[in-house]
Parts: structure tokens; C-alpha cells; sequence
């Protein structure tokens, strides 16, 4: 049995050929098989109304002088006519995409909200001074202070944005 799919598309192309028997040769027999399909069903009454408009566009689809703007107009009017209906012009249906596009692009281009905090609270890596066996050493820190470092002596310092810490691993230290 055929699906419903396959059901429209056979009712689609009797639609088309009963309305190029009638554009071939008009009579008042065809007219009245036309009448006789259209009251059949509403499936049928649809593909005879897709069907002619189909043939209002075919003289558009034979120019050659249209561009690639009427090539798109001409593609909604066919595909999204048959979609969403007669009632719904492509015009809003594209609309929506493009509205969608564009707040992105404004999200995209608004700086971040987000402030950064001054550079004094920027927390830093420690840095480490060690010395060797029988070396000393004197260090002026970032705050400006002098230190002194005797033999085999390890220290860091940080700074954290709000207090700066000297941390002594091992040996002595002398602070000025």
C-alpha cells in the first residue's frame, strides 16, 4: 500500500496533467474534470490549487533576463507556498531567520559586561630566591624592602592583590 507521502505526490501530478490537458485544449470537459477532481477531497482541492500556481510561475521559470534575486523569490513562492500556505507570504518567513541572525550579531559585538579588576588585585606567581652553600645574597623585593639571604637559603614571595607574603622554606633571612 502506498504511504501518504507517495498518495500526494500521485494526486500532485494528476493535478498538473489535468491542468495542461485544460492550457492544451480548453473545453468544457476538461473544466468540469477539473471541478470533478477538485471536489474529491481536500488533498485533492490543495494539489489542484498548488498546481496552478505552479503554472502562473512556469513563464517565470523560462526568462532567462531574471536575476539571482527573482531565482530566490521564485524558489520560496514554490517550496514554502506548499509548506505553509497560501495565506503566509514568503517575505515574513524570511524574516524570522534573519531577525535571529542579527541579535546574535549584536550579542557577538557588545563588550563584556564583565569588569576586570584593578591591576594591584591581580594575583601573581610566587617568586622563589634561593642561594647555594656559602653564598649570600641581598635581594630588594617588589615592595621596594631589602633582604638578606644567607647560606642555603630558600624564599618566595606573592603578592595575592591585597597582601604581599614572604614565605621562608629553609635557612635564615634578614628584613630591612
Amino acid at each position: 500500500m502506498p504511504d501518504e507521502a507517495t498518495r500526494n505526490d500521485n494526486i500532485e501530478q494528476r493535478a498538473g496533467d489535468l491542468l495542461q490537458a485544460h492550457a492544451r485544449h480548453a473545453s468544457a470537459e476538461t473544466a468540469a474534470a477539473i471541478d470533478v477532481f477538485a471536489s474529491q477531497s481536500s488533498a485533492h482541492a490543495d494539489a489542484l490549487r498548488y498546481a496552478q500556481m505552479l503554472q502562473k510561475l512556469a513563464p517565470t521559470l523560462n526568462c532567462e533576463t531574471s536575476g539571482p534575486r527573482e531565482a530566490v523569490q521564485l524558489w520560496l513562492e514554490v517550496h514554502w507556498t506548499r509548506w505553509i500556505g497560501p495565506q503566509t507570504t514568503w517575505k515574513w518567513l524570511a524574516a524570522v531567520p534573519i531577525l535571529i541572525v542579527c541579535v546574535f550579531a549584536l550579542q557577538l559585538l557588545q563588550p563584556a559586561s564583565e569588569e576586570l579588576p584593578p591591576a594591584a588585585a591581580i594575583a601573581q606567581a610566587p617568586i622563589d630566591y634561593t642561594t647555594r652553600w656559602h653564598e649570600t645574597r641581598e635581594i630588594t623585593l617588589s615592595d621596594g624592602s631589602k633582604t638578606w639571604l644567607d647560606w642555603q637559603t630558600s624564599i618566595s614571595e606573592s603578592f595575592d592583590g591585597t597582601a604581599r607574603r614572604v614565605t621562608v622554606h629553609r635557612g635564615k633571612v634578614a628584613f630591612d
